[in-house]
């Protein structure tokens, strides 16, 4: 079974969140985020919000977090959208915001788990 897993980079300065998935191991795509930050190319979105606001990175165990752990199929793609949906009603979010429409499937799971006190997944 191939996993994929679905993270989150935080911007220790602004806090905000950066939603991707990778079917590599976490630490391999950290560190891809954490050099195109360091060559000041921006390949990635988290390291041009990085470059752009002249803020700093942190550790790997500081500020990425593993959100999901699955197989890679068509699962994985809705829960990083429900992430970054999710990000981007709070305006919390370095991904491409342009690419999110209003979902009511995923405004009812954020408001029913809002108001019961849960996680939303």
């Amino acid at each position: 079974m191939h996993k994929c897993e679905i993270y989150q980079l935080t911007c220790q300065e602004c806090n905000r969140k950066y939603i991707g998935q990778t079917d590599t191991r976490v630490y391999i795509r950290f560190q891809e985020h954490f050099r195109d930050y360091r060559q000041g190319n921006g390949k990635t979105k988290f390291a041009q919000h990085l470059l752009d606001n002249k803020h700093y990175t942190g550790s790997m165990e500081v500020i990425m977090e593993v959100s999901h752990i699955t197989r890679k199929c068509g699962i994985m793609n809705t829960l990083g959208r429900f992430h970054i949906y999710k990000e981007t009603k709070l305006d919390n979010q370095i991904s491409d915001k342009c690419t999110i429409k209003s979902n009511v499937v995923f405004d009812t799971i954020i408001q029913t788990n809002t108001s019961t006190g849960h996680s939303p997944l």
